[in-house]
């Protein structure tokens, strides 16, 4: 990556992890920090496990559904259908201009304590709809030309059992895209500083697209399924897995989750963007250690989707529990479908560990991926 977008996200990181609850170490790689470019792509992000929530979220944000933010604003949501993994997770993201001219975007995301529901924290082992897991925050400007919308901050608040760590879990996302905003401004000086960003930002994303088809060019064309089931004795749990089919042709990878089950009155269905995340996570071993992983990724991987299924939920679907189940399942299915067509050398990568979002698990186990 290059220095001046490390420096930027490494001054976000540090300033999200100061304000952030983190109830547990495991818990510390549950945040991320990244750099959008203005058409809404990846461009960086500290914390690769969640490229896929992030890209989805920010699609959102920056689509017909989202709000219209001019300098100085800020957005937030923790809605699953617009790519959150569940309500618990908070993205915000807010744009920089330079005399005028977007820049880029910046966006954090963070996991706050609790936001109402049935049971406190909500992970709700027994919900059927999302309201039993907490309130929904559908895209909503809480900075406003620099200062924070004191009634949109007290309505988030109001429906918190824990409204003094919620409040300083929406204040260090504000403060780190604030902190990485005087990065960025600090990088432009000079003529054609904006211009020469672009370029570098574009350089880092087609470094990252050029790895991946490297990689993928070596593997065979072909069409390769993959299944997994979840291994827990849960009766809400029982009979659910994740199928899919692993579609190579040319250097371009096509997952196809379509013909998974509808979803389901239970808080194990994976909103699309905990989707994307988890079905990316064996490709980061097959990558070069080291090196940077953005948006570049979707010009070579598409993940398809049917709305209304376990692995892409319509209202009023519960979410809560999906980075356990089913979103461990998705990796083990991806994973399965590319141990059938990968070279030795890389099933050795692989099977060193694919990265798991948290390995806390609610019934006090560690969870694997």
């Amino acid at each position: 990556m290059d220095q001046p977008l490390k420096k930027i996200l490494d001054e976000m990181a540090a300033t999200l992890k100061e304000g952030s609850w983190i109830p547990a170490p495991e818990w510390a790689r549950d945040m991320a920090v990244f750099i959008a470019t203005p058409e809404g792509t990846i461009a960086a992000i500290d914390n690769e496990m969640h490229l896929g929530s992030a890209s989805e979220m920010v699609a959102s944000l920056l689509g017909s559904a989202g709000v219209p933010m001019r300098e100085g604003d800020a957005v937030v949501s923790n809605d699953p259908y617009m790519g959150s993994p569940h309500v618990q997770d908070f993205f915000l993201l807010a744009p920089v201009y330079h005399k005028g001219k977007l820049c880029v975007y910046l966006g954090a995301k963070s996991h706050l304590r609790d936001i109402g529901g049935d049971v406190e924290g909500g992970f709700n082992s027994r919900a059927e709809e999302i309201w039993a897991e907490g309130v929904r925050i559908t895209p909503v400007k809480i900075c406003r030309q620099d200062r924070t919308d004191i009634g949109i901050l007290n309505m988030i608040l109001l429906n918190s059992r824990a409204p003094a760590s919620v409040r300083k879990g929406l204040e260090s996302l504000i403060e780190a895209v604030q902190s990485g905003r005087k990065e960025v401004l600090s990088c432009l000086q000079g003529a054609g500083a904006v211009e020469g960003l672009h370029r570098d930002v574009e350089k880092i994303i087609g470094d990252t697209e050029g790895r991946l088809r490297e990689l993928v060019a070596g593997w065979p064309n072909g069409e390769y399924s993959g299944e997994c089931a979840v291994d827990d004795d849960s009766v809400r749990l029982r009979g659910l897995k994740i199928e899919l089919k692993l579609l190579i042709r040319d250097s371009q990878v096509e997952i196809d989750l379509s013909m998974n089950r509808p979803q389901v009155k239970a808080p194990f269905n994976s909103s699309r963007g905990n989707t994307l995340s988890f079905a990316l996570l064996p490709f980061f071993p097959l990558l070069d250690g080291g090196q940077s992983v953005n948006g570049g990724i979707w010009r070579i991987v598409t993940v398809r989707t049917k709305k209304g299924t376990l692995v892409d939920p319509l209202l009023p679907a519960p979410t809560s529990l999906s980075p356990f189940h089913v979103g461990r399942e998705i990796s083990g299915a991806v994973r399965t479908a590319m141990e059938k067509f990968l070279l030795q050398e890389e099933k050795e990568r692989l099977a060193k560990g694919v990265p798991s979002l948290i390995n806390w698990h609610p019934k006090g186990q560690v969870s694997l991926v």
